[in-house]
């Protein structure tokens, strides 16, 4: 009997051993920079951040130190793990449609390739740059937020098993998919009663992100979460709904 329940224990410890090993979560976040934006003076970085790029012109403004910068590239983070930020503030004012059309937008994210980067606009007041790991994997996080309570939007990025420089998720997509919102015309879903979405939870091989939703004179209440995993064969993210 003894020998049985030796036997025993020790599958359970082997099995435990295994889901330990073989069950990778992701690391927390880990914030590398900021962006923010200045109607008048640019664009404005913070962080772990080295930036070569064109300083912003206004008559607004009569000290150097006032401006911010038009145009050029901001790498976040150092070596392999560094993000590169392709920025141009002229597009800023301009509509989605007019990016697609002529292939040039506000933000172009990826690698120390720059044919190897992935377009991403925004039209918002801040944006808060994150790392999250999986392993080996980096997964790059942006937070946006803007003018409106509602206005709050994630961005996931990361590179593929090929070096392909990816766009994952994005909120603006959520949006459309799963609460019926359609873009606008400067392709977002921002805006009076769009969802509001809270700060990312990490959970072991789980991503949570609970948000909010509002009615006409309603305050934002409690509404649901959305559950995200990666997918190591499909090299994506699943996402799971719950609604409260």
């Amino acid at each position: 009997m003894r020998k049985i329940c030796t036997l025993l224990f020790s599958l359970v410890m082997c099995f435990l051993f295994a889901n330990s090993v073989f069950a990778v979560g992701f690391s927390q976040l880990v914030k590398i920079g900021d962006i923010s934006t200045d109607p008048l003076s640019g664009f404005h970085f913070d962080g772990d951040y080295h930036n070569k790029g064109s300083r912003y012109v206004s008559k607004y403004h009569k000290k150097p130190g006032d401006y911010g910068y038009e145009k050029g590239t901001v790498i976040f983070g150092k070596g392999k793990d560094a993000l590169y930020c392709d920025y141009d503030f002229a597009k800023n004012s301009a509509k989605m449609s007019e990016h697609e059309r002529t292939g040039k937008h506000v933000f172009l994210f990826g690698t120390s390739t720059s044919l190897n980067r992935q377009a991403c606009d925004f039209f918002d007041y801040g944006y808060e740059i994150y790392t999250l790991k999986r392993g080996e994997r980096i997964f790059y996080v942006i937070k946006s937020y803007g003018s409106t309570v509602s206005a709050t939007n994630y961005i996931f990025l990361g590179q593929q098993n090929d070096g392909k420089f990816v766009k994952y998720i994005d909120c603006d997509d959520i949006n459309e998919r799963y609460f019926d919102r359609h873009k606008n015309e400067f392709g977002t879903t921002a805006g009076l009663h769009a969802p509001y979405y809270n700060d990312i939870l990490i959970s072991g091989d789980a991503i949570i992100i609970n948000y909010q939703l509002t009615a006409p004179r309603e305050a934002y209440k409690d509404a649901g979460k959305f559950i995200l995993r990666w997918d190591e064969a499909a090299q994506w993210f699943s996402i799971e709904q719950v609604v409260y």
